[in-house]
Protein backbone atom coordinates (compact mmCIF):
# COMPACT_ATOMS: atom_id res chain seq x y z
CA UNK A 1 0.00 0.00 0.00
CA UNK A 2 2.37 2.43 0.98
CA UNK A 3 4.74 1.87 -2.40
CA UNK A 4 1.32 2.35 -4.32
CA UNK A 5 0.42 5.35 -2.11
CA UNK A 6 4.22 6.94 -3.19
CA UNK A 7 3.26 6.48 -6.68
CA UNK A 8 0.22 8.43 -6.20
CA UNK A 9 1.57 11.05 -4.39
CA UNK A 10 4.10 11.53 -6.86
CA UNK A 11 2.05 11.53 -9.83
CA UNK A 12 -0.30 14.32 -8.21
CA UNK A 13 2.60 16.43 -7.35
CA UNK A 14 3.77 16.32 -10.97
CA UNK A 15 0.07 17.69 -11.85
CA UNK A 16 0.64 20.43 -9.51
CA UNK A 17 3.38 22.05 -11.37
CA UNK A 18 2.24 24.97 -13.29
CA UNK A 19 3.17 23.64 -16.97
CA UNK A 20 2.54 20.60 -16.73
CA UNK A 21 -1.33 22.06 -15.52
CA UNK A 22 -1.07 24.14 -19.06
CA UNK A 23 -0.16 21.13 -20.97
CA UNK A 24 -2.93 19.14 -20.02
CA UNK A 25 -5.53 22.25 -20.28
CA UNK A 26 -4.22 22.26 -23.63
CA UNK A 27 -4.78 18.38 -24.38
CA UNK A 28 -8.42 18.64 -23.37
CA UNK A 29 -8.94 21.82 -25.51
CA UNK A 30 -7.03 20.50 -28.31
CA UNK A 31 -9.61 16.87 -27.86
CA UNK A 32 -12.59 19.23 -27.59
CA UNK A 33 -12.04 20.74 -30.93
CA UNK A 34 -10.83 17.84 -32.91
CA UNK A 35 -14.66 16.63 -31.99
CA UNK A 36 -15.90 20.09 -33.62
CA UNK A 37 -14.22 19.80 -36.53
CA UNK A 38 -15.23 16.47 -37.32
CA UNK A 39 -19.17 17.56 -37.11
CA UNK A 40 -19.70 19.41 -40.35
CA UNK A 41 -22.26 22.40 -40.13
CA UNK A 42 -25.39 21.37 -41.13
CA UNK A 43 -26.47 23.06 -44.95
CA UNK A 44 -29.69 21.72 -45.22
CA UNK A 45 -29.14 18.87 -47.50
CA UNK A 46 -29.82 15.09 -46.90
CA UNK A 47 -28.97 12.03 -49.19
CA UNK A 48 -27.82 11.13 -51.60
CA UNK A 49 -29.09 8.02 -50.92
CA UNK A 50 -27.98 5.09 -53.58
CA UNK A 51 -26.22 5.10 -56.20
CA UNK A 52 -26.98 7.59 -58.83
CA UNK A 53 -29.82 6.95 -60.89
CA UNK A 54 -30.20 5.45 -64.42
CA UNK A 55 -29.63 7.92 -67.18
CA UNK A 56 -33.18 8.58 -69.24
CA UNK A 57 -31.50 10.38 -72.00
CA UNK A 58 -29.92 9.55 -75.21
CA UNK A 59 -27.61 11.24 -77.40
CA UNK A 60 -29.19 10.06 -80.73
CA UNK A 61 -32.87 12.58 -81.78
CA UNK A 62 -35.90 11.22 -80.11
CA UNK A 63 -37.98 10.01 -83.03
CA UNK A 64 -40.61 7.64 -81.44
CA UNK A 65 -41.26 8.35 -77.88
CA UNK A 66 -43.93 7.19 -74.94
CA UNK A 67 -44.29 8.59 -71.87
CA UNK A 68 -42.81 7.69 -68.91
CA UNK A 69 -43.82 9.75 -65.50
CA UNK A 70 -45.96 12.58 -65.02
CA UNK A 71 -45.86 15.15 -61.98
CA UNK A 72 -47.38 19.09 -61.25
CA UNK A 73 -46.04 21.19 -63.83
CA UNK A 74 -44.92 24.18 -61.35
CA UNK A 75 -40.85 24.07 -61.28
CA UNK A 76 -40.19 21.03 -62.26
CA UNK A 77 -37.26 20.28 -63.72
CA UNK A 78 -35.32 16.94 -65.29
CA UNK A 79 -31.92 16.06 -65.23
CA UNK A 80 -30.77 12.50 -66.65
CA UNK A 81 -32.41 10.57 -64.49
CA UNK A 82 -34.16 12.73 -61.64
CA UNK A 83 -36.42 14.55 -61.84
CA UNK A 84 -36.39 18.13 -59.51
CA UNK A 85 -39.31 20.29 -57.80
CA UNK A 86 -40.84 21.41 -54.48
CA UNK A 87 -43.11 18.06 -53.68
CA UNK A 88 -46.30 18.00 -52.50
CA UNK A 89 -45.67 20.53 -49.79
CA UNK A 90 -44.95 22.97 -52.11
CA UNK A 91 -41.60 25.18 -51.26
CA UNK A 92 -42.31 25.24 -47.60
CA UNK A 93 -41.12 21.53 -47.99
CA UNK A 94 -37.65 22.04 -50.35
CA UNK A 95 -36.16 20.87 -53.16
CA UNK A 96 -36.75 17.07 -53.18
CA UNK A 97 -34.78 15.35 -56.30
CA UNK A 98 -36.47 11.80 -57.22
CA UNK A 99 -35.28 9.02 -59.48
CA UNK A 100 -37.73 8.91 -62.21
CA UNK A 101 -37.27 4.83 -63.00
CA UNK A 102 -38.32 4.03 -58.86
CA UNK A 103 -40.32 7.19 -57.25
CA UNK A 104 -37.05 6.93 -54.78
CA UNK A 105 -35.98 10.19 -53.28
CA UNK A 106 -32.86 10.80 -53.97
CA UNK A 107 -31.75 13.78 -52.28
CA UNK A 108 -33.55 16.61 -50.91
CA UNK A 109 -32.73 20.31 -49.44
CA UNK A 110 -34.99 20.78 -46.62
CA UNK A 111 -34.69 24.63 -45.95
CA UNK A 112 -38.19 26.67 -47.90
CA UNK A 113 -36.85 27.03 -51.20
CA UNK A 114 -37.69 26.18 -54.88
CA UNK A 115 -35.98 25.26 -57.78
CA UNK A 116 -35.99 27.75 -60.34
CA UNK A 117 -33.41 26.83 -63.32
CA UNK A 118 -30.42 24.44 -64.02
CA UNK A 119 -27.66 25.81 -65.44
CA UNK A 120 -24.25 23.87 -66.64
CA UNK A 121 -26.30 20.99 -66.80
CA UNK A 122 -25.92 19.86 -63.41
CA UNK A 123 -26.39 22.65 -61.50
CA UNK A 124 -29.47 23.45 -59.62
CA UNK A 125 -30.39 26.78 -59.01
CA UNK A 126 -32.85 27.29 -55.91
CA UNK A 127 -34.47 30.35 -54.56
CA UNK A 128 -35.11 30.90 -51.34
CA UNK A 129 -38.56 31.22 -49.91
CA UNK A 130 -37.35 32.90 -46.55
CA UNK A 131 -35.53 35.81 -48.84
CA UNK A 132 -36.33 35.94 -52.35
CA UNK A 133 -33.28 37.89 -53.04
CA UNK A 134 -31.39 34.20 -52.16
CA UNK A 135 -29.68 31.71 -53.79
CA UNK A 136 -29.01 28.31 -53.30
CA UNK A 137 -26.90 26.28 -55.99
CA UNK A 138 -26.84 22.19 -55.78
CA UNK A 139 -25.38 19.72 -57.58
CA UNK A 140 -28.32 17.40 -59.41
CA UNK A 141 -25.17 14.21 -59.85
CA UNK A 142 -23.90 14.42 -56.32
CA UNK A 143 -26.36 15.83 -53.91
CA UNK A 144 -24.02 18.52 -52.75
CA UNK A 145 -24.72 22.06 -51.57
CA UNK A 146 -22.12 23.92 -53.49
CA UNK A 147 -22.64 27.60 -52.72
CA UNK A 148 -25.78 29.96 -50.87
CA UNK A 149 -25.26 33.71 -51.41
CA UNK A 150 -27.39 37.16 -51.84
CA UNK A 151 -27.60 39.19 -55.31
CA UNK A 152 -28.69 42.93 -53.96
CA UNK A 153 -29.96 45.64 -56.02
CA UNK A 154 -32.46 43.56 -58.52
CA UNK A 155 -35.64 42.75 -56.32
CA UNK A 156 -36.99 38.81 -56.07
CA UNK A 157 -35.10 36.93 -58.12
CA UNK A 158 -37.49 35.32 -60.63
CA UNK A 159 -34.89 32.99 -63.55
CA UNK A 160 -31.43 32.52 -64.15
CA UNK A 161 -29.37 30.86 -67.03
CA UNK A 162 -25.60 30.51 -67.59
CA UNK A 163 -24.06 32.32 -70.32
CA UNK A 164 -20.06 31.71 -71.14
CA UNK A 165 -18.13 32.70 -67.94
CA UNK A 166 -21.14 34.33 -66.07
CA UNK A 167 -24.51 33.59 -64.08
CA UNK A 168 -26.71 35.79 -64.82
CA UNK A 169 -29.85 36.33 -62.39
CA UNK A 170 -32.89 37.80 -63.66
CA UNK A 171 -34.97 39.89 -60.72
CA UNK A 172 -38.00 41.89 -60.47
CA UNK A 173 -36.37 44.90 -60.33
CA UNK A 174 -32.72 44.25 -62.52
CA UNK A 175 -30.23 41.88 -63.75
CA UNK A 176 -26.36 40.61 -62.34
CA UNK A 177 -23.97 38.86 -63.35
CA UNK A 178 -22.13 36.70 -61.36
CA UNK A 179 -18.93 34.50 -61.59
CA UNK A 180 -19.98 30.70 -61.83
CA UNK A 181 -18.94 30.58 -58.02
CA UNK A 182 -21.89 33.25 -57.17
CA UNK A 183 -19.47 36.23 -56.64
CA UNK A 184 -21.31 39.29 -57.61
CA UNK A 185 -19.73 40.88 -60.68
CA UNK A 186 -22.12 43.55 -61.64
CA UNK A 187 -26.10 44.65 -61.28
CA UNK A 188 -28.08 46.51 -63.25
CA UNK A 189 -31.74 48.18 -62.74
CA UNK A 190 -34.20 47.72 -65.15
CA UNK A 191 -36.20 50.71 -66.41
CA UNK A 192 -39.05 51.32 -64.18
CA UNK A 193 -41.61 52.16 -67.12
CA UNK A 194 -41.04 49.25 -69.20
CA UNK A 195 -41.98 44.99 -67.87
CA UNK A 196 -38.57 43.81 -69.50
CA UNK A 197 -38.97 39.82 -68.13
CA UNK A 198 -38.33 36.84 -70.50
CA UNK A 199 -41.29 34.77 -71.89
CA UNK A 200 -41.23 31.22 -73.03
CA UNK A 201 -42.18 33.23 -76.54
CA UNK A 202 -39.19 36.01 -75.83
CA UNK A 203 -36.35 34.04 -74.35
CA UNK A 204 -33.22 35.85 -74.36
CA UNK A 205 -30.98 36.31 -77.04
CA UNK A 206 -27.57 35.35 -76.82
CA UNK A 207 -24.78 36.29 -78.43
CA UNK A 208 -21.64 34.36 -77.78
CA UNK A 209 -19.56 36.22 -80.05
CA UNK A 210 -19.80 39.94 -78.38
CA UNK A 211 -20.67 38.66 -75.05
CA UNK A 212 -23.86 40.43 -74.99
CA UNK A 213 -27.48 39.26 -74.30
CA UNK A 214 -30.78 40.74 -74.46
CA UNK A 215 -34.63 39.94 -73.64
CA UNK A 216 -37.72 41.70 -75.53
CA UNK A 217 -39.66 43.47 -73.11
CA UNK A 218 -43.48 43.08 -72.02
CA UNK A 219 -44.78 45.91 -74.01
CA UNK A 220 -43.61 44.44 -77.46
CA UNK A 221 -41.98 47.68 -78.18
CA UNK A 222 -38.70 47.60 -76.53
CA UNK A 223 -35.78 45.47 -76.54
CA UNK A 224 -33.04 45.48 -73.43
CA UNK A 225 -29.60 44.42 -74.18
CA UNK A 226 -26.43 43.54 -71.67
CA UNK A 227 -22.92 42.98 -71.73
CA UNK A 228 -22.17 39.85 -69.70
CA UNK A 229 -18.72 41.11 -68.65
CA UNK A 230 -19.05 44.38 -68.23
CA UNK A 231 -23.05 44.74 -67.03
CA UNK A 232 -23.41 48.13 -69.66
CA UNK A 233 -27.30 48.41 -70.76
CA UNK A 234 -29.12 50.14 -73.91
CA UNK A 235 -32.52 49.93 -74.17
CA UNK A 236 -33.99 50.17 -78.07
CA UNK A 237 -38.05 51.37 -78.91
CA UNK A 238 -39.02 49.09 -81.93
CA UNK A 239 -42.56 50.37 -81.71
CA UNK A 240 -41.84 53.18 -84.62
CA UNK A 241 -41.32 49.78 -86.88
CA UNK A 242 -44.54 47.93 -86.62
CA UNK A 243 -47.52 49.56 -88.84
CA UNK A 244 -49.78 48.10 -85.30
CA UNK A 245 -47.51 50.69 -82.83
CA UNK A 246 -46.01 47.44 -81.55
CA UNK A 247 -48.01 47.62 -77.83
CA UNK A 248 -50.06 44.51 -78.44
CA UNK A 249 -46.79 42.51 -77.82
CA UNK A 250 -46.32 41.52 -81.93
CA UNK A 251 -42.49 42.17 -81.50
CA UNK A 252 -40.84 38.44 -80.24
CA UNK A 253 -37.42 37.25 -80.36
CA UNK A 254 -36.94 35.51 -83.61
CA UNK A 255 -34.35 33.18 -82.57
CA UNK A 256 -30.91 34.25 -81.82
CA UNK A 257 -29.01 35.04 -84.11
CA UNK A 258 -27.94 35.95 -87.71
CA UNK A 259 -24.32 35.99 -87.74
CA UNK A 260 -23.55 37.39 -84.45
CA UNK A 261 -26.56 39.62 -84.14
CA UNK A 262 -29.89 39.76 -82.42
CA UNK A 263 -32.95 38.95 -84.63
CA UNK A 264 -36.45 40.33 -83.54
CA UNK A 265 -39.77 39.62 -85.63
CA UNK A 266 -42.93 41.85 -85.80
CA UNK A 267 -46.07 40.24 -85.66
CA UNK A 268 -48.36 43.13 -87.09
CA UNK A 269 -51.06 39.95 -88.07
CA UNK A 270 -51.18 36.45 -87.21
CA UNK A 271 -51.38 35.08 -90.81
CA UNK A 272 -49.15 37.92 -92.52
CA UNK A 273 -45.71 37.12 -93.41
CA UNK A 274 -43.16 38.65 -90.56
CA UNK A 275 -40.07 41.16 -91.41
CA UNK A 276 -37.36 39.78 -89.15
CA UNK A 277 -34.84 43.04 -87.85
CA UNK A 278 -31.29 42.76 -86.99
CA UNK A 279 -29.99 44.71 -84.15
CA UNK A 280 -26.33 45.41 -83.58
CA UNK A 281 -25.55 43.15 -80.44
CA UNK A 282 -23.36 45.67 -78.76
CA UNK A 283 -25.68 48.67 -79.01
CA UNK A 284 -29.53 47.60 -79.83
CA UNK A 285 -28.91 50.05 -82.97
CA UNK A 286 -31.25 48.11 -86.23
CA UNK A 287 -29.08 47.34 -88.82
CA UNK A 288 -31.11 45.93 -91.75
CA UNK A 289 -34.64 44.78 -92.11
CA UNK A 290 -35.74 41.27 -93.93
CA UNK A 291 -38.55 40.22 -95.58
CA UNK A 292 -39.26 36.31 -95.26
CA UNK A 293 -42.76 34.34 -95.73
CA UNK A 294 -42.39 32.95 -92.29
CA UNK A 295 -45.68 34.08 -89.78
CA UNK A 296 -43.50 32.80 -86.87
CA UNK A 297 -39.48 31.97 -86.22
CA UNK A 298 -38.41 28.78 -84.54
CA UNK A 299 -34.69 29.94 -85.01
CA UNK A 300 -32.12 30.68 -87.03
CA UNK A 301 -29.73 27.64 -88.25
CA UNK A 302 -25.62 28.28 -87.68
CA UNK A 303 -25.16 29.22 -91.21
CA UNK A 304 -28.09 31.99 -91.43
CA UNK A 305 -30.96 30.20 -92.49
CA UNK A 306 -34.35 30.60 -90.81
CA UNK A 307 -36.96 27.77 -89.69
CA UNK A 308 -40.17 29.00 -89.16
CA UNK A 309 -43.91 28.92 -89.67
CA UNK A 310 -45.14 29.16 -93.36
CA UNK A 311 -48.75 30.31 -94.18
CA UNK A 312 -50.46 27.98 -97.08
CA UNK A 313 -53.63 28.91 -98.63
CA UNK A 314 -56.76 28.37 -96.87
CA UNK A 315 -55.64 28.53 -93.51
CA UNK A 316 -53.02 25.74 -93.75
CA UNK A 317 -49.29 25.89 -92.24
CA UNK A 318 -46.23 24.39 -92.97
CA UNK A 319 -42.92 24.19 -91.57
CA UNK A 320 -40.04 25.97 -93.34
CA UNK A 321 -36.84 26.43 -93.77
CA UNK A 322 -35.63 30.02 -96.16
CA UNK A 323 -32.27 31.40 -97.21
CA UNK A 324 -32.05 34.96 -96.98
CA UNK A 325 -28.79 35.18 -99.09
CA UNK A 326 -30.91 33.78 -101.97
CA UNK A 327 -33.98 34.38 -100.98
CA UNK A 328 -35.34 30.66 -101.47
CA UNK A 329 -37.69 28.58 -99.49
CA UNK A 330 -35.22 25.60 -99.31
CA UNK A 331 -37.79 23.03 -98.48
CA UNK A 332 -41.85 23.08 -96.65
CA UNK A 333 -43.40 20.21 -95.05
CA UNK A 334 -46.90 20.51 -94.40
CA UNK A 335 -48.87 20.22 -91.25
CA UNK A 336 -51.54 17.56 -91.17
CA UNK A 337 -54.64 18.67 -92.01
CA UNK A 338 -57.22 19.29 -88.78
CA UNK A 339 -54.01 20.14 -87.15
CA UNK A 340 -52.23 23.45 -86.12
CA UNK A 341 -49.14 24.78 -84.67
CA UNK A 342 -50.65 27.13 -81.89
CA UNK A 343 -48.88 30.26 -81.48
CA UNK A 344 -51.04 31.35 -78.07
CA UNK A 345 -49.29 28.81 -75.83
CA UNK A 346 -48.11 29.91 -72.33
CA UNK A 347 -45.23 27.81 -73.66
CA UNK A 348 -43.60 27.36 -76.62
CA UNK A 349 -45.21 25.06 -79.41
CA UNK A 350 -41.93 24.39 -81.38
CA UNK A 351 -37.89 23.68 -80.40
CA UNK A 352 -35.36 23.16 -82.49
CA UNK A 353 -32.16 21.19 -82.11
CA UNK A 354 -29.17 22.76 -84.33
CA UNK A 355 -25.92 20.52 -84.46
CA UNK A 356 -24.56 20.74 -87.63
CA UNK A 357 -24.32 23.33 -90.28
CA UNK A 358 -26.88 22.56 -92.79
CA UNK A 359 -24.23 23.43 -95.95
CA UNK A 360 -22.49 20.57 -94.43
CA UNK A 361 -24.53 18.12 -92.64
CA UNK A 362 -23.12 15.38 -91.04
CA UNK A 363 -24.75 11.76 -90.25
CA UNK A 364 -23.42 12.33 -86.23
CA UNK A 365 -24.52 15.81 -86.12
CA UNK A 366 -28.20 15.37 -87.38
CA UNK A 367 -30.56 18.67 -86.38
CA UNK A 368 -34.13 18.38 -85.59
CA UNK A 369 -37.20 20.35 -85.52
CA UNK A 370 -39.69 19.06 -82.83
CA UNK A 371 -43.16 20.73 -83.16
CA UNK A 372 -46.82 20.87 -81.23
CA UNK A 373 -49.15 20.45 -83.30
CA UNK A 374 -53.04 20.19 -82.03
CA UNK A 375 -56.53 20.15 -83.51
CA UNK A 376 -59.11 23.34 -83.11
CA UNK A 377 -61.87 20.64 -81.27
CA UNK A 378 -58.62 19.84 -78.93
CA UNK A 379 -59.49 15.57 -79.55
CA UNK A 380 -55.96 15.36 -80.69
CA UNK A 381 -51.89 16.36 -80.64
CA UNK A 382 -49.42 15.28 -81.79
CA UNK A 383 -45.22 15.77 -82.04
CA UNK A 384 -43.80 16.38 -85.59
CA UNK A 385 -40.27 15.42 -85.51
CA UNK A 386 -38.59 17.09 -89.07
CA UNK A 387 -35.34 16.89 -90.13
CA UNK A 388 -33.82 20.52 -90.22
CA UNK A 389 -31.53 18.98 -93.57
CA UNK A 390 -33.43 18.10 -95.66
CA UNK A 391 -37.62 18.73 -93.97
CA UNK A 392 -37.98 14.90 -94.46
CA UNK A 393 -40.46 14.23 -91.42
CA UNK A 394 -38.99 11.50 -89.36
CA UNK A 395 -41.70 10.90 -86.76
CA UNK A 396 -45.27 11.69 -85.74
CA UNK A 397 -45.80 10.32 -82.70
CA UNK A 398 -49.17 10.68 -81.05
CA UNK A 399 -49.62 12.37 -77.63
CA UNK A 400 -52.72 11.13 -76.68
CA UNK A 401 -56.55 12.51 -76.68
CA UNK A 402 -57.20 16.37 -75.09
CA UNK A 403 -60.29 15.63 -73.51
CA UNK A 404 -61.98 16.36 -69.76
CA UNK A 405 -60.69 19.68 -69.88
CA UNK A 406 -56.87 18.53 -70.38
CA UNK A 407 -55.02 20.43 -73.31
CA UNK A 408 -51.40 20.47 -74.01
CA UNK A 409 -49.99 23.47 -73.97
CA UNK A 410 -46.38 23.37 -74.77
CA UNK A 411 -42.91 21.39 -75.29
CA UNK A 412 -39.79 21.45 -73.82
CA UNK A 413 -36.12 19.70 -73.85
CA UNK A 414 -35.35 18.49 -70.98
CA UNK A 415 -31.84 20.06 -69.23
CA UNK A 416 -29.22 17.91 -69.77
CA UNK A 417 -30.24 16.12 -73.26
CA UNK A 418 -32.26 16.76 -76.27
CA UNK A 419 -33.55 13.07 -76.26
CA UNK A 420 -35.94 13.75 -73.44
CA UNK A 421 -38.99 16.07 -73.61
CA UNK A 422 -41.15 17.47 -71.50
CA UNK A 423 -44.28 17.85 -73.26
CA UNK A 424 -46.64 20.51 -70.66
CA UNK A 425 -50.63 19.69 -70.25
CA UNK A 426 -53.07 21.52 -67.84
CA UNK A 427 -56.60 21.12 -67.08
CA UNK A 428 -59.08 22.81 -66.21
CA UNK A 429 -60.20 19.66 -63.51
CA UNK A 430 -56.86 19.80 -61.66
CA UNK A 431 -53.48 21.25 -61.45
CA UNK A 432 -51.25 21.72 -64.21
CA UNK A 433 -49.41 18.40 -64.98
CA UNK A 434 -46.15 17.79 -67.13
CA UNK A 435 -45.50 15.06 -68.61
CA UNK A 436 -42.10 13.28 -69.55
CA UNK A 437 -41.51 11.35 -72.94
CA UNK A 438 -38.43 9.63 -73.31
CA UNK A 439 -37.26 7.45 -76.68
CA UNK A 440 -38.08 3.88 -76.90
CA UNK A 441 -36.41 3.07 -79.46
CA UNK A 442 -33.50 1.61 -77.01
CA UNK A 443 -35.43 -0.07 -75.07
CA UNK A 444 -33.94 -3.27 -75.33
CA UNK A 445 -30.69 -2.05 -74.06
CA UNK A 446 -32.40 -0.28 -70.99
CA UNK A 447 -33.46 -1.62 -66.95
CA UNK A 448 -36.19 -3.34 -66.85
CA UNK A 449 -37.30 -0.54 -64.39
CA UNK A 450 -37.39 1.71 -67.51
CA UNK A 451 -39.19 -0.68 -69.66
CA UNK A 452 -41.95 -0.68 -66.60
CA UNK A 453 -42.73 2.84 -67.26
CA UNK A 454 -43.28 2.46 -70.47
CA UNK A 455 -45.98 0.05 -69.97
CA UNK A 456 -47.41 2.33 -66.08
CA UNK A 457 -45.87 6.01 -66.18
CA UNK A 458 -44.96 6.75 -62.82
CA UNK A 459 -46.33 9.78 -61.07
CA UNK A 460 -44.00 12.03 -58.94
CA UNK A 461 -44.30 14.47 -56.36
CA UNK A 462 -47.94 13.32 -55.46
CA UNK A 463 -49.01 12.44 -52.04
Amino acid sequence: MSGGGGRLGAALGWLRRPWAIGAFVLVLVGAGAAGLLMQRPDDGMRGPFGPPPDDLTYWEPVTSARPVATFPATGAFIVEGVAISTGPNGPGGGVHAVRITTGREYWHYDRPAEPIAVVLERTVVARSSDDPRSLVLINAESGRLLRSFTVPGIGAIEHAFDFGPALVVYGREGVAGLSLNGELQWSKRLPADLSCDPSPHSPALLDDKDDAFAFVCGDGAHVIGFNIRHGWRWTTDLAHLSSSGGRSGEIRSAGCCISGKFAVLIRDHSDAPAPVLVLDSATGRVEKRIHTPVVSSFGFTTDGRQVGLCPLPRGGQSVCLNDFKSGRNLWSTRVPDGLRVAEDLPLPAHTTVFWADTSTPRDDLPQYVYVLARSATGSNARILVIDLTSGFPTGHWQLGQERDGIRFTGIDIANSSHSTLAIHASTSAARPMTYLYADDTHTGNEPKAFTKLLANPRQLFVR
